[in-house]
């Protein structure tokens, strides 16, 4: 099974480099994801993958602490900056290289917010809509396009498949 998502993890991201013109590969990938029970109980998810791997010791749930009721923006921005900040104090050892917001547009708007107040403006971040499966770019504000089969499609999903299990754990 390692060796499976490792193949498909490789090849994403030599796709991903080559689609985002990236300067090199991407190593590690954040994802953040919200979860409520009908506005009660909001948590945040972040899960890491470094490389072609899930990096358990870097994931992290955050209660919403600030926000009341299903503010699935306003969830998304809390829990950024609480990781933005905890790089910028220590707490948190690696800046990632992407972002991944699992959202359409509007969390990929909310989410680049915070990476410019914060300071935080040159990390790429995308969001990966539900509905169509669609990728968004926050650096063009367009859908990505990836094939319905591409390796990048895949791994994207697993992760974001991955931050929803954790936050719903």
């Amino acid at each position: 099974l390692a060796d499976e998502g490792r193949g498909i993890a490789l090849s994403a991201t030599a796709e991903l480099k080559a689609i985002l013109r990236l300067e090199r590969l991407p190593e590690k990938i954040v994802c953040f994801d919200v979860s409520n029970v009908q506005g009660k109980h909001a948590v945040a998810s972040k899960v890491s993958f470094y490389r072609e791997l899930a990096d358990k010791l870097e994931y992290r749930r955050y209660r919403i602490r600030s926000v009341r009721g299903i503010n699935d923006y306003a969830m998304i921005q809390e829990a950024l900056r609480r990781m933005l900040i905890g790089i910028r104090e220590g707490r948190e050892y690696f800046i990632p290289d992407i972002i991944l917001i699992d959202g359409g547009l509007g969390q990929l708007s909310a989410a680049a917010k915070v990476l410019e107040q914060e300071g935080f403006g040159d990390i790429r971040l995308l969001a990966l809509a539900k509905k169509f499966e669609t990728v968004y770019d926050r650096s063009s504000k367009r859908a990505v396009p990836f094939s319905p089969g591409s390796p990048v499609l895949r791994l994207f999903q697993k992760i974001r498949d991955e931050a929803h299990r954790f936050a719903v754990s």
